[in-house]
């Protein structure tokens, strides 16, 4: 609890969802619903290892790293997959090493808590994010009235989810509904 008795999240929250060669990765510092994250984008790998490694600077940061799960033999595990976790283990030094708080939500969790189904894809995730925004017209918005999720690009959209999941779970855990 800080002073005024109202729980707070960390200032800092940064999601991760990690890549063969490149990550997505959004930052927010502070939080409040329907907020831009400061950052958005993707990133090559060892730039966002460096970012990450930068929130070591900030006060109360926290990494969230989209966890993969992977099940049994029916999924072929590729150099990309492994590339990927590898850079997630690189990701977690950077951040540990620091004193970065860092957690590892399942991607299933992810996908489960925007959009209360397992089996959804990142296209379902993607539509859950915008309409959580307020629709395609809130949250994209147009080139000359940009809306606060207009930088978002491809895997940063998984991050984003990651980091909106881990704050609305934290804000559960406080007493607050998200």
């Amino acid at each position: 609890m800080s002073g005024g008795g109202v729980p707070r999240l960390p200032l800092v929250v940064a999601g991760v969802d990690p890549g063969e060669l490149q990550s997505g990765l959004v930052i927010f510092y502070g939080y409040a619903e329907g907020e831009a994250p400061y950052t958005a984008g993707v990133l090559p790998n060892s730039v966002a290892r460096d970012r990450i490694a930068n929130l070591s600077h900030e006060a109360d940061p926290v990494l969230v790293i989209e966890r993969p799960q992977f099940f049994g033999r029916e999924t072929r595990f590729t150099d990309a997959m492994c590339e990927a976790l590898l850079w997630s283990g690189r990701f977690i030094e950077a951040a540990d090493s620091r004193g970065v708080r860092f957690e590892t939500p399942f991607r299933k969790t992810i996908v489960t808590h925007h959009t209360g189904n397992a089996r959804s894809n990142d296209a379902d995730v993607r539509h859950a994010l915008v309409e959580r925004y307020g629709g395609r017209e809130a949250a994209i918005g147009r080139k000359g009235k940009p809306g606060p999720l207009r930088e978002v690009k491809s895997h940063a959209w998984q991050a984003l989810a990651a980091a909106l999941c881990w704050i609305d779970q934290e804000m559960h855990r406080e007493g607050r509904e998200p």
